[in-house]
């Protein structure tokens, strides 16, 4: 698997350790995940066999419905779907997009019994009210809102008892199915599985323990201070309450930027706030190579007295040197330097020239001219008119391997899956649903001085 860049010191972030799961748990894992997916999918494995036409599509909207059905890592696969049509296919990868990230509450006794057991004090010395009904259910956590003895409004996420013996399980499941099931789809590619399986276990071996995501949020409130952008708020953590499976952070009361109604009702133009996020993670992704790797529209609360609240740190992404190099020349080029248009080229050249030349009779001579033509209107033209996630998914993904630049490798040779790229591409299919509602007469390079300056930053800052 390709090796991502480590954090810099302070987010070196501590994995849980995954225990291969016992032969009962695959089990009984395993008939839930057959009672899901085979209502969905026999009769149409049935009609195949039997050689009727089964299109992608109706292939697709069966499967994303049972992995919502199963939850946990089936929906964090589920992620890993949508941003990878070169594994899945393309109307597969399109259909998982609408794959919420949502579970059923957890009994509250059952909450009430990890904090306490992860605080070791009773609930009532630690709250002087918590709401038993949660305002958020999720995949692997759910959170309760709650007030300190102190008066402050706080958040309260708790990961889901079990669900490391779940998520062991279902790894172990899908390292049988999944490469089946890669196969048999049109334009996937099922040497990917493997792979994404493990990139799959590094993300949730971290997000599992939330002592994580408490470091993240508190190394990038800094960054983002230090920056100026005084319109971000990253919620504080409560540190003498949170451990390895809560965190205590404060409550941010808002509304999800994607709702226009809400947003509308604010009174107030939410442009230069989006604006203002989508610099925040181009600072740190260019600079450090980090950035957080989940920023959907329920993760972004718009408040009311002006500002942005960004949630859910749970995800990091991290990029290679190499990756980030290429990320930053890109910009760099679109700038106006000519050595960055060069050495992007160059790449290119090197990666997909014989493609190229092979598939749209683009020679040598003619690539610099090409790669000008693609890479340049994307990051200078109004985001209401670009796909920016074209700039990582190669100039023909499917002619490249069927991965673009989330995978590399070639029909001979052994392919990886970068998870620090497919988090990338991932947030850019994300910029581009903001950028349509809140920018679409914007670019991304509209505020030149801003990215001069990171791109100015030297490598070791």
């Amino acid at each position: 698997m390709t090796v991502n860049a480590p954090p810099p010191p302070e987010l070196a972030l501590t994995p849980v350790a995954l225990r291969s799961p016992s032969a009962r748990a695959v089990e009984l894992r395993l008939r839930q995940t057959i009672r899901s997916l085979g209502p969905r999918l026999g009769p149409l494995v049935v009609a195949k066999r039997m050689g009727r036409a089964v299109p992608d599509a109706q292939l697709a909207s069966e499967t994303r419905r049972a992995f919502g059905r199963l939850g946990a890592t089936y929906t964090k696969l589920g992620q890993v779907v949508a941003s990878a049509p070169g594994v899945f296919g393309p109307e597969i990868a399109d259909e998982f997009r609408s794959l919420l990230d949502d579970g059923r509450p957890v009994p509250f006794g059952r909450i009430r019994a990890v904090i306490e057991s992860e605080t070791g004090r009773p609930l009532d010395e630690s709250f002087a009210r918590i709401d038993p009904t949660p305002i958020g259910c999720a995949s692997i956590a759910v959170v309760h809102r709650a007030v300190l003895p102190d008066g402050r409004d706080v958040a309260v996420k708790v990961t889901r008892p079990g669900i490391r013996r779940k998520v062991s399980a279902d790894l172990a499941i899908m390292s049988r199915i999944l490469p089946l099931l890669a196969g048999r789809i049109a334009g996937g590619d099922s040497r990917l599985v493997k792979p994404m399986l493990e990139g799959l276990r590094e993300q949730l071996s971290e997000e599992l323990d939330l002592r994580n995501e408490a470091r993240t949020m508190s190394h990038f409130a800094k960054m983002i201070a230090d920056a100026g952008l005084t319109n971000i708020v990253i919620p504080a953590t409560v540190s003498e309450l949170s451990g390895q499976r809560v965190l205590v952070m404060e409550f941010l009361d808002g509304v999800p930027i994607d709702d226009v109604e809400a947003v509308r009702s604010f009174g107030f133009d939410p442009t230069p706030i989006v604006e203002a996020v989508v610099k925040a993670w181009f600072l740190t992704t260019l600079r450090d190579g980090v950035f957080h790797g989940d920023v959907h529209a329920g993760n972004l609360m718009l408040l009311a007295d002006g500002r942005v609240g960004i949630l859910d740190w749970g995800i990091l992404g991290r990029l290679s040197d190499e990756t980030r190099h290429e990320f930053r020349d890109m910009i760099a080029a679109a700038l106006g330097d000519d050595a960055a248009w060069v050495r992007v080229t160059d790449r290119v050249t090197e990666q997909f020239g014989p493609m190229l030349a092979d598939r749209l009779g683009i020679s040598r001579e003619q690539i610099p001219t090409f790669v000008r033509g693609l890479v340049e209107p994307l990051l200078t033209r109004p985001f209401g008119e670009v796909q920016l996630s074209a700039l990582f998914m190669g100039p023909d993904s499917t002619a490249a391997g069927g991965a673009g630049f989330v995978g590399t490798g070639s029909r001979h040779e052994p392919i990886e899956f970068d998870r620090g790229m497919f988090l990338l591409v991932k947030q850019l299919l994300y910029f581009e649903r903001y950028g349509k509602l809140y920018l679409s007469e914007v670019s991304l390079l509209s505020d030149r001085a801003f990215f001069e300056a990171i791109i100015a930053t030297p490598d070791e800052v």
